[in-house]
């Protein structure tokens, strides 16, 4: 008969064998975490964008009358039949409203959009925010959604012009509020992180800013927007490519 000897492994071999898949553990699993993080975001960021391309088609049908057609952001008690965003948004949004006074609590990173002077015709564009601007300031109009979604407007430099397609309002989606950081803008990791073109007048179109990438490390919690007549669309290259993700 034949003698079979049975070799066991040694200790020295299950340690190194216990150290590459320690090893293999520490690449993959963070890895896995922030893949399962970034589509979460991504998800959420875009249910948070149906929810409120959704309430402006119905605010503006309960109300009979769109965006470009507001003269104020806030409700003013001494005159209630005051066209406003926050009456109007109220009326379809399903989410508390009021005035943001917390205006140190947005102290991230990004570039935020700001309004031109009166030879832009108040344009948004993009601004230098050199992490001391705050995406969120004094007496913006801010609706809180579920699972702690804000939804940010600001005024506009002439809220009587209402928001139409060629000055638009802008609007922040922070999928998860503002006391979870980072609290960063968007921004391309690789490509231009250029502001949506905007028309030179009402009868033109609309057009989307140009595709630009964004991986998971630069997937983060802010989003902007422009927000008029019936519409919702994506202010910047960054949000459009998270968008399509």
């Amino acid at each position: 008969m034949f003698n079979i000897k049975k070799r066991a492994f040694t200790l020295s071999e299950i340690l190194i064998a216990l150290v590459i898949l320690g090893v293999v553990a520490m690449v993959t699993i963070p890895r896995t975490i922030n893949n399962s993080q970034a589509k979460a975001n991504v998800l959420k960021l875009k249910r948070s964008y149906t929810v409120i391309q959704d309430a402006v088609k119905i605010a503006s049908v309960r109300s009979d009358y769109t965006f470009a057609d507001v003269t104020a952001l806030l409700h003013n008690d001494d005159n209630p039949a005051l066209r406003n965003l926050q009456d109007v948004l109220s009326t379809a949004l399903d989410a508390p409203s009021k005035a943001y006074t917390e205006d140190d609590a947005y102290t991230g990173k990004g570039e935020p959009l700001s309004y031109g002077n009166a030879s832009t015709q108040y344009i948004p564009q993009l601004g230098d925010y050199n992490g001391t601007a705050s995406i969120a300031a004094e007496n913006d109009l801010v609706f809180t959604g579920r699972n702690n979604v804000l939804y940010i407007i600001k005024p506009k430099t002439s809220m009587a012009e209402g928001c139409t397609a060629n000055r638009p309002c802008i609007m922040y989606i922070d999928i998860n509020g503002a006391n979870k950081g980072p609290n960063d803008l968007v921004m391309c990791t690789s490509g231009t992180n250029a502001i949506g073109t905007l028309p030179e007048n009402a009868n033109d179109e609309y057009l989307e800013p140009e595709a630009c990438t964004v991986d998971e490390s630069g997937l983060t919690d802010v989003y902007p927007f422009f927000l008029y007549d019936t519409e919702v669309r994506p202010a910047t290259s960054a949000v459009v490519s998270v968008l399509e993700r």
